[in-house]
């Protein structure tokens, strides 16, 4: 409970006093006083009231609101180098401090979006402040597609996919689907299509479509059945994709890293991500059912 009330902003009340210690004459003289104060009060404040009083909403409030005003009053913008200006601004740096920070050191400055990156290492969001990011590989690791995508300024058909050599609006004239040879001659070829089914790996569950491969080769050993065929993709989107419903696309978990995987490109860090051991990127989806006339047995 007192961690909680002893942090704001990301600003410690032993890191006021030890600011207060070692940079007193960078502070105001008419505001040392204030601030002193404030801390005493604080101090005072959870040395009298047990854990159980302080979590009322009044006093919470209370101290919190005499944690902001410090924070107000030990602002300055002469810190000694942005590592100072993240560790003394907490979550929140104001833009004229970050701006004076990076003309005055001569500091490189490049921004993504709403990422900013300070000397080529100390990356920060930016929404009207700055805000320190700790860890630029686990925030992107965290970034949804979405996020992603806007920050890369393309739509999802123009991600570059390495297992295709090429983006999705260049899918391929051909894919394979693996069934068996039962279910071709008993459910597939009487119903005259080959139909959306749902995926059946640990990570794809959410997937719904036709599962097709790039290559005829990838699943030979019989994992998903013994027959492939082979179906004409270029010609049955020409002939039945006229109103632009039909979509071909990757596999969700295959988008997300690889869009995560360009974003550290785009920002030039390397970061570890965890790729889904599961699902395939030659994998491509297709959201409708096939007729057959565009779907053989590959032979």
């Amino acid at each position: 409970m007192e961690d909680y009330f002893n942090s704001v902003k990301g600003i410690t009340l032993d890191k006021v006093i030890s600011y207060l210690q070692n940079h007193k004459n960078r502070i105001a003289p008419d505001k040392q006083l204030q601030v002193q104060q404030l801390c005493d009060q604080i101090i005072q404040i959870l040395n009298n009231y047990k854990p159980v009083k302080l979590a009322t909403f009044n006093l919470k409030n209370h101290i919190l609101a005499k944690k902001m005003k410090i924070y107000r009053l030990c602002q300055t913008e002469d810190y000694e180098n942005i590592e100072e200006a993240i560790e003394w601004g907490g979550y929140s740096i104001d833009t004229e401090t970050i701006e004076n920070i990076v003309h005055r050191d001569n500091l490189s400055y490049d921004k993504y979006g709403d990422l900013v990156a300070i000397d080529n290492k100390y990356w920060f969001t930016l929404d009207g402040t700055y805000e320190p990011i700790n860890d630029i590989c686990s925030y992107i690791a965290n970034m949804d597609s979405d996020e992603c995508l806007t920050l890369l300024d393309v739509s999802i058909n123009q991600v570059y996919n390495p297992y295709m050599e090429t983006s999705m609006e260049n899918y391929p004239d051909k894919v394979y689907h693996f069934t068996n040879y039962d279910i071709w001659e008993d459910e597939i070829k009487p119903s005259g299509y080959l139909s959306p089914s749902s995926g059946t790996g640990l990570n794809n569950r959410d997937a719904y479509g036709v599962f097709t491969t790039i290559d005829p080769q990838e699943y030979v050993d019989g994992t998903y059945g013994d027959l492939c065929l082979e179906i004409d993709l270029e010609r049955f989107m020409a002939d039945m994709n006229d109103d632009g419903k039909i979509d071909v696309s990757m596999e969700p978990e295959v988008l997300d890293y690889l869009l995560k995987e360009t974003v550290c490109s785009k920002l030039g860090v390397e970061c570890m991500l965890d790729y889904p051991s599961d699902i395939s990127g030659s994998t491509l989806v297709i959201n409708s059912k096939i007729p057959l006339e565009y779907v053989r047995p590959f032979v």
